[in-house]
């Protein structure tokens, strides 16, 4: 993976954490991130997915690779 998502990653992963549905009702986080149950995520736990996934797909595209991930302006705009 490449070293620009992974503090996303890793945020995501606290997030999903913290949240009910891994604490409180015992789901993987694999279920978790599903549609029936990623719609009781939390707003930022559901932000940072996004974000997660639009860093992945930027890597992707050779455009944003050669600019670079924003990856830190993400994080501070969505952890707030």
């Amino acid at each position: 993976m490449p070293s620009s998502c992974k503090e996303l990653r890793l945020a995501v992963v606290e997030c999903l954490r913290a949240s009910d549905c891994i604490a409180k009702q015992g789901y993987s986080p694999a279920e978790c991130i599903r549609m029936p149950l990623k719609e009781q995520l939390p707003t930022q736990c559901q932000q940072l997915l996004h974000a997660y996934g639009e860093c992945k797909r930027r890597n992707i595209d050779m455009r944003y690779r050669f600019r670079g991930n924003n990856v830190s302006l993400l994080i501070n705009n969505i952890a707030v």
